[in-house]
């Protein structure tokens, strides 16, 4: 019982730790405004397209940290399942560390492709 307890306690900490570590990050600014000028930092032509451009990113780094969040989840998991002595519960374990890789290689592929297009996209 405290076994079980101590692991949702853990993985809590470890999710509200994340949030709120990601979420300062994942939404802050990155244009750099003059307020003596009232300049917002970014040309006039592109201030519209800039502003969905940042949602995008934003939306974007939310959930990267989030992804990165259950990937480190998974793997924390299930190799505390990996080691228990019930063969069944190893061998869940060992597909669910399969998955979660799986799951950590797709989102870093995800990141690759998407900040060569987001290169593509601020050149224009």
């Amino acid at each position: 019982m405290w076994k079980r307890l101590i692991t949702r306690a853990i993985l809590m900490a470890l999710v509200i730790a994340t949030v709120a570590g990601t979420v300062n990050v994942a939404f802050a600014d990155e244009i750099d405004p003059d307020p003596t000028t009232g300049d917002p930092g970014i040309p006039a032509d592109k201030r519209g397209f800039q502003k969905l451009i940042s949602l995008a990113q934003k939306v974007f780094n939310f959930l990267m940290a989030a992804g990165g969040l259950w990937v480190v989840a998974a793997l924390a998991l299930n190799g505390w399942k990996l080691a228990s002595p019930n063969a069944k519960a190893r061998m869940e374990a060992m597909e669910g560390l399969k998955y979660a890789l799986i799951g950590a290689f797709v989102a870093f592929g995800s990141f690759i492709i998407a900040s060569w297009l987001r290169g593509l996209v601020v050149s224009l």
